[in-house]
């Protein structure tokens, strides 16, 4: 479990669903994905203190998202159909309302402002300590780190270019 990474780092976000896959994931963002569930089972006798998250890695290929599901906002190797298959799409908070009545009692629909709505409940989460923002913060990591990669190579090139004009001098 030492190296192992939280779920938050291994899905990409479609940009602007951030705001509604972190409430359908909610803690489970922090879940570690193991091969097999079977591998600590021997070791959750001795914990005694804290949460622990534990994800599966499917065996099997991913499912075909249905097309408007949330499930395709989201790039993952992992299967994350259990939380987001029968959750819907919609682009604001009136068409949700509006197709609200047309979900199955299992179903749901999120908007990418957060708005998560079933037939008979609306759910929004607003300035909660570490409500929002996980997966925002994690891809502006990325992105962070993948132009400090880049300015590497443009220093080392940099510093190649100086020796080679200091060598002609």
């Amino acid at each position: 479990l030492d190296q192992a990474t939280a779920l938050a780092q291994q899905i990409q976000v479609a940009a602007g669903w951030e705001l509604a896959v972190e409430p359908v994931l909610g803690d489970d963002l922090q879940a570690i994905a193991l091969d097999q569930l079977d591998q600590v089972a021997g070791q959750l006798e001795s914990f005694e203190q804290g949460s622990l998250r534990l994800l599966e890695r499917a065996a099997t290929g991913k499912p075909s998202p249905v097309t408007d599901s949330l499930l395709n906002k989201v790039d993952s190797l992992l299967d994350l159909s259990p939380w987001m298959a029968a959750v819907r799409t919609a682009e604001s908070l009136e068409a949700a309302m509006a197709a609200r009545h047309a979900l199955p009692a299992e179903g749901s629909i999120i908007t990418p402002q957060g708005h998560w709505l079933g037939r008979n409940w609306l759910r929004v989460r607003r300035g909660e300590a570490n409500a929002g923002g996980v997966l925002a913060r994690q891809q502006d990591i990325e992105q962070l780190q993948a132009q400090l990669a880049e300015q590497d190579v443009q220093l080392e090139q940099a510093a190649e270019q100086q020796a080679q004009y200091q060598a002609h001098i």
